[in-house]
């Protein structure tokens, strides 16, 4: 795909361009090599993912505790297997921590940009399709943004929006290719703990949902969480196309503030119903949306602040330090960006593009700098 490595390097864009302020593009040198990055290929790395996982399912189990699974949903794919879900969650963890990198070590990292373009092509068409269908079937005309018990009757938009739902549930496996490209491509210091944590309890909670509650007033993360997916893989496929798209991406810093607003929107539209109860909503349900909302606001704005309010601060040494690639043949002319998750990948790589603090530091309650990668993927 790259006959030639130097060129190859030189039309590579960093992430970390992706994600900076338009005209100020910061790369700094790597100062230290986090810790849990420094245990991937043990399986020590993967012992807090799995803790976080059992207590993600621990909670799940008791907001779900007197739910019955909707009889609307039973046979479809992985619904009401518990089981396989949790067990491919649990292989998504080995793999990404212990048995991917322990196989990339001595590798040549692969280069999939082709692929990477037409799987960001892929995540702008399922995204769209299931924005449509939960706005058509509900958000869109019919649903009360006040209050929204779930429909579990057999009406067309009932079973339309259970069908989204499920849709939704499905591609958060689908993300798990985010983490996969970053593996092969010889990325192991964008697999941080977070994003690992993030990929599989995501993937685990959307099940609970969709096996009890494929609908009302929970679906609104997903329709919102989906709509901000077109917006954010329709950048991510035209930065990969390389620098003939570049005049067209000046919007790419409005991708942090959309999804600031997003986590904001499902915290809000959650917390009404803390002051106005709405019958057929649980709290304990309420209560595990902000949690998700209120955790990744948080982390997301710290890696916000210090990306655009501390960035300026070190501009002189990220000047210089983008001087000395291009010196050396390789400066960044391709944006090669995709992002896994669409939430969670874009706080890490804010991280990345001022050698600041990743979100293992933001767990150890500690700044460290990352390291930086020559270019990077995907969500």
């Amino acid at each position: 795909m790259a006959p030639n490595n130097t060129s190859n390097e030189g039309n590579q864009m960093n992430w970390e361009r992706l994600v900076a302020p338009c005209g100020k593009q910061q790369i700094e040198s790597p100062k230290e090599t986090p810790k849990y990055n420094s245990q991937l290929g043990t399986y020590n790395a993967a012992v807090t993912p799995m803790m976080v996982l059992l207590l993600g399912f621990s909670c799940g189990a008791y907001v779900y505790r007197d739910y019955e699974m909707d009889p609307r949903v039973e046979g479809w794919l992985l619904v009401g297997n518990m089981w396989g879900t949790v067990g491919i969650s649990i292989l998504y963890i080995l793999f990404s921590v212990v048995w991917g990198p322990r196989w990339m070590r001595g590798r040549k990292p692969m280069q999939l940009t082709k692929f990477m373009i037409v799987y960001n092509a892929f995540q702008v068409l399922i995204s769209l399709y299931m924005f449509l269908e939960t706005g058509l079937a509900g958000w869109f005309f019919d649903y009360n943004y006040r209050c929204q018990p779930c429909d579990h009757s057999n009406s067309f938009n009932g079973i339309r929006m259970a069908r989204a739902a499920h849709w939704y549930f499905l591609s958060k496996q689908l993300d798990f290719i985010d983490t996969f490209l970053f593996i092969l491509r010889g990325k192991l210091n964008q697999v941080t703990m977070l994003h690992i944590i993030h990929h599989s309890c995501m993937f685990m909670s959307m099940w609970f949902g969709v096996q009890h509650t494929p609908g009302g007033h929970i679906t609104f993360m997903g329709f919102l969480n989906t709509f901000v997916h077109v917006i954010m893989y329709s950048y991510y496929l035209l930065a990969a196309m390389g620098p003939r798209v570049r005049p067209y991406l000046w919007w790419k810093r409005y991708l942090t503030t959309l999804q600031l607003t997003q986590f904001v929107l499902i915290f809000l539209h959650a917390a009404q119903l803390l002051v106005f109860p709405c019958e057929g909503v649980p709290t304990s349900l309420v209560l595990w949306t902000l949690l998700y909302a209120f955790i990744f606001f948080v982390l997301f704005i710290n890696f916000y602040v210090e990306a655009y309010l501390f960035g300026p601060n070190r501009k002189k040494g990220a000047s210089a330090a983008v001087q000395n690639k291009e010196q050396n043949g390789k400066s960044n002319g391709q944006l090669d960006g995709q992002q896994s998750n669409g939430l969670y990948e874009s706080k890490q790589q804010h991280s990345n593009s001022n050698g600041n603090s990743n979100i293992t530091s933001f767990m150890n309650g500690r700044v460290k700098h990352r390291q930086p990668s020559s270019s990077s993927v995907v969500q």
